[in-house]
Formats: structure tokens, C-alpha cells, sequence
């Protein structure tokens, strides 16, 4: 097809029927169905247009200065997920996100913290791979530490450093 024939695109149900293989993709390291893909996506913007709205109360009751910085932030949460284009790479069987509008504010839009995750997810998994290549024998854990919240920010982070040393001396000795 050449790009001088363009046509509306296909709808999202048909996207589903579909069993043509090249719409299964493989962007930032994870294998889902494009329809899949498109929902969650859907999801999150509709979770950011909430945040939205919880800003634009949030930017009333805001004094001059800290209003002019929200109603920035709002204008570019409004217009983050608007548009988002799709490139379908036959060649290789995969399909990528070419061209978007994102806010970058991923701390408040969960459309930009699925990308931000996403990220730095590929990276971790490059380290893992390489890890496991040069050590098949280690397999990988995932620990979560936490602590009682004090008072002291510093004797809570004492006892933390010293809880992960002790933890260590025992995993030496066993």
C-alpha cells in the first residue's frame, strides 16, 4: 500500500478478529495484543482525566503564583494521550509507538508512569539478562525492606542500614 492510499483505520473490534500475527508486538519487551495494548492505555488516560479534575478543584482555592504553575500542569494533562500513532513494522513482526503527546509528569498522569515504568523496566531486564547469562546458577529475588515510621528520619534510616547488615552476616553464615 502505498502512503498516497490512506484509509480510515480499521476499527477496534476488527483489530481483535484479526489472527494476522504482525499485530502482536513486542515494544518495550512485553508480548500483547495491540487491542490489549490500546485499552490499558484508554484506562489510564481515563484515570488521568480524573486526576484532572481533582487539579482543577485543587487550582481554585490556589493562591496567584501556585495557580499560574497548576494551570500549566492542567493544560498539559489535558492534552497528554490526545494523539497516539502506531507504526506496524511487517519486516520484523513488531508493532511501535512512533509519535504521542505525553505530559511527563509521571508522578501525577498514569499515562506517562506506564511509560516511565515501562522504561525502566527494558532496562533492568538488559541487566537481568546479562546477569543470568554470565551466572545461570543465581536466581533473582525480590526483597522488600520496611520499617516502623518515627519521629527521627535519621535513627529510622540507622536502623535500616544496620537491619540490612545484620540480614547479610546471617545470609553469609547459613
Amino acid at each position: 500500500m502505498s502512503y498516497s492510499k490512506r484509509t480510515k483505520p480499521l476499527p477496534l473490534n476488527s483489530l481483535t478478529a484479526s489472527e494476522d500475527k504482525s499485530f502482536v508486538e513486542s515494544l518495550d519487551g512485553a508480548s500483547e495484543s495491540m487491542p490489549a495494548r490500546i485499552e490499558r492505555y484508554g484506562r489510564a488516560r481515563s484515570r488521568a482525566l480524573t486526576q484532572l479534575n481533582f487539579i482543577k478543584s485543587c487550582a481554585k482555592s490556589a493562591d496567584v503564583l501556585d495557580r499560574d504553575r497548576l494551570d500549566s500542569l492542567i493544560l498539559r494533562i489535558q492534552n497528554c494521550g490526545n494523539f497516539l500513532i502506531f507504526r506496524n513494522y511487517y519486516t520484523v513482526n513488531q508493532i511501535k509507538l512512533t509519535s504521542a503527546s505525553f505530559c511527563k509528569s509521571h508522578l501525577l498522569c498514569p499515562l506517562c508512569a506506564i511509560r516511565r515504568a515501562s522504561k525502566f523496566l527494558q532496562a533492568y531486564l538488559e541487566r537481568l539478562e546479562i546477569i543470568q547469562e554470565s551466572h545461570p546458577h543465581l536466581q533473582p529475588y525480590l526483597v522488600t525492606l520496611t520499617i516502623k515510621n518515627g519521629d527521627d528520619l535519621a535513627e529510622r534510616f540507622e536502623h535500616l542500614h544496620c537491619s540490612i547488615r545484620n540480614y547479610l552476616k546471617r545470609r553469609r553464615k547459613s
